[in-house]
């Protein structure tokens, strides 16, 4: 996830541990937060993407201090 500022990380590690619960922050360095997710929670993947693209578009991601999100393997 690319921020600003990440005004609000433990409310993002809520929402990612809601949907997934055994993932686990990897870093926090300059612009980017990001997490490791489990393979074996794949199924709930869809479900916090969706959560985040909706926070996205709505612009309330900004107010948590977030501009986007990515996924890589």
């Amino acid at each position: 996830m690319l921020n600003e500022n990440f005004r609000d990380t433990e409310t993002l590690r809520q929402l990612v541990e809601k949907y997934v619960p055994d993932a686990k922050p990897n870093r926090h360095y300059g612009r980017e937060l990001s997490y490791v997710l489990p393979r074996h929670q794949v199924s709930a993947f869809p479900d916090l993407f969706s959560h985040l693209e909706r926070f996205v578009n709505s612009g309330e991601a900004n107010e948590m201090g977030f501009t986007s999100y990515g996924v890589s393997m």
